[in-house]
């Protein structure tokens, strides 16, 4: 909320808050949430389905333009600024923004994951979803296949990248991710519904991309290695 408070004041942007039901066990937390609910364009205060049916029930509520979702550990990077990124896109509208997310560890140590080129995302996810603006017209209602717990952001991103949309990749600095979420607590299920996007969105023999799975998951078990892991993301 902090982080999206500054761009609050800008009548182009709209703060769409889904919350899934909290409950308040102090009074801090009370008036925090009445705050931010002060402060949204529009919110919904109910129990849902997990984390990508808010964020279709945030995309159905949406108007704008462009869509950006920040979940719960995910910060609008201080250094970003929106009338940088739309004037380098100048007149264009692409169907996707993917900008740089700078990973914060528990130790406070940071590393800068850019986005990769499109032609790779048969890998894995090419940005992170926080910092990926998606054009609203292409999205519909309810964009995420809620039958994936995780991987369902990637299952959005690749089928966008097959359409053949534009993708604008930009230095930009859009968000801070926290690590220690859901994606890394529950590493094998992550790989196992990308394993079944990659061979449904790319037509990959399943053999090929059990290779990947098999990669990435030896990678991932360094990954908390940071020196090693930022050497890593620098050459791929």
């Amino acid at each position: 909320m902090q982080s999206v408070k500054p761009f609050l004041t800008d009548e182009r942007i709209e703060w769409i808050l889904v919350d899934g039901g909290s409950i308040c066990s102090t009074s801090d937390e009370r008036r925090l949430l009445e705050y931010a609910f002060s402060k949204a364009s529009s919110f919904v205060h109910e129990a849902d389905n997990g984390i990508y049916d808010a964020m279709n029930k945030g995309t159905g509520m949406s108007h704008g333009e462009y869509v950006l979702y920040l979940n719960a550990g995910d910060l609008l990077h201080e250094e970003f600024n929106l009338d940088i990124l739309f004037q380098e896109v100048n007149d264009s509208s692409p169907a996707m923004i993917w900008g740089s997310c700078i990973e914060r560890y528990l130790d406070g140590q940071e590393i800068e994951i850019k986005a990769r080129a499109p032609s790779l995302s048969w890998y894995g996810i090419p940005a992170y979803h926080p910092a990926i603006f998606f054009k609203r017209a292409l999205l519909g209602n309810s964009p995420y296949d809620t039958s994936f717990k995780i991987a369902a952001d990637y299952d959005l991103i690749c089928k966008l990248v097959r359409s053949g949309g534009e993708i604008h990749r930009t230095a930009l600095r859009i968000a801070i991710f926290f690590r220690g979420g859901l994606s890394d607590t529950s590493k094998s299920l992550l790989r196992k519904e990308e394993h079944t996007i990659r061979m449904q969105r790319y037509n990959l023999s399943r053999s090929f991309s059990m290779i990947i799975m098999t990669v990435k998951t030896g990678l991932s078990n360094v990954s908390n290695v940071i020196w090693l892991r930022r050497l890593l993301r620098r050459l791929w």
